[in-house]
């Protein structure tokens, strides 16, 4: 004769066999709910204000530099994750173009003076259709080396550029 015991469903007396694959079932349902947990907390993540704008073309009109491209990429992408988006649309997917169109360092006497000036543009990612222009200007006053100068500038720059971003997203 065979063996039975008694499972929790319902009080449904099975053979033993059964009982592991109803205990192995509810296993199973625990994992599936703990990963579908998982992933709504993961597309909650996504969704935060920080994907929501992403850095697309970024160019600059100044030669004075081959790697100053690069250097507007990298400051950009610091000073975007600085930027406070809790308040903008979450639904809204956003792509942030770039553009450096002046740097220029005057040197005196006293060190040297760098003014930048960055031209943004705002973009729909689904459309593509244009949503804002930003424009951020400053000045940089360096006692030593024009670099220093032209970085702070930059950094300034692009600082005041994205000040107007999450008014841009509301």
């Amino acid at each position: 004769m065979s063996e039975t015991a008694q499972t929790p469903l319902s009080g449904v007396t099975l053979p033993l066999p059964w009982e592991a694959f109803v205990v192995s079932l509810a296993t199973r349902r625990a994992v599936i709910h703990a990963l579908l947990a998982a992933a709504v907390v993961a597309a909650t993540a996504e969704a935060a204000p920080r994907g929501q704008v992403v850095l697309g073309e970024v160019r600059s009109d100044v030669t004075a530099r081959q790697e100053l491209e690069q250097e507007l990429r990298d400051v950009l992408t610091e000073e975007l994750e600085r930027v406070d988006l809790s308040r903008a649309r979450r639904q809204e997917r956003w792509i942030l173009s770039a553009t450096l169109t002046q740097l220029a360092t005057e040197r005196r006497a006293e060190g040297s003076e760098t003014s930048a000036v960055l031209q943004a543009t705002l973009r729909r990612q689904r459309s593509g259709v244009l949503h804002a222009t930003l424009t951020g200007r400053a000045k940089a006053v360096d006692g030593g080396a024009a670099r220093e100068a032209e970085r702070a500038a930059l950094r300034g720059a692009v600082r005041g550029a994205l000040r107007r971003l999450p008014e841009a997203l509301r």
